[in-house]
């Protein structure tokens, strides 16, 4: 990684560890971290929906049960809430620019939110911000296949391959798998501990 990058973005199969990679490496720095990740839901041990978490300090769990009074569900049985997101971004710009949050975690991206303006205008305001990123972005064959389960347009395809060059542009994307798991977990953090070395040394 050369010294200019400042995000790093996990990418892989459904359910490879990408989320669980970067919740683990960013546990001991929480306090510290602000953004944006999605939680998976269950309903009789099935998976149901998926809910937008606001990050300022503490990481959510990445897995809970569904309850009609949870806020912040964006997807459930293939109902699709996309003002949901725009709200849960719209907060997380907010807290990225404060001067405690050193971190900004971004999981999920690349995936329904591509078709919202304000979602992807909040979004590059914070990648804009040039802090620390870290996060996961949804590879093109999952976006494609999220695309026909719930019909979307076929439009979205090149939106996420625009989002993946501009992330690149700033840093790496990792492609996971299991084989690479372990070390990419190494990878992320490797990265954390230096971007925080640094913003310590800028503060002096």
């Amino acid at each position: 990684m050369n010294l200019q990058s400042y995000t790093l973005f996990l990418q892989g199969d459904v359910q490879v560890g990408k989320s669980t990679i970067i919740h683990n490496a960013l546990r001991s720095y929480e306090q510290n971290v602000c953004g944006l990740m999605v939680q998976r839901l269950f309903e009789n041990d099935q998976k149901c929906g998926f809910r937008a978490c606001i990050v300022d300090g503490k990481l959510p769990d990445l897995e809970a049960q569904y309850a009609k009074n949870i806020s912040g569900i964006f997807l459930y049985k293939k109902q699709v809430f996309p003002q949901v997101l725009e709200q849960a971004i719209g907060r997380t710009l907010e807290l990225c620019v404060k001067k405690h949050c050193q971190i900004i975690v971004l999981d999920e991206i690349g995936g329904l939110e591509l078709l919202s303006k304000p979602f992807m205008t909040a979004l590059h305001k914070i990648l804009q911000l040039k802090k620390p990123c870290l996060g996961v972005v949804k590879s093109l064959e999952n976006l494609a296949h999220t695309a026909r389960r719930v019909h979307l347009p076929a439009t979205i395809l090149e939106l996420g391959i625009q989002l993946q060059q501009k992330l690149q542009s700033s840093g790496e994307i990792l492609i996971v798998d299991p084989k690479n798991r372990h070390k990419t977990a190494d990878m992320v953090q490797n990265f954390i501990e230096k971007v925080l070395l640094e913003g310590d040394r800028s503060q002096r």
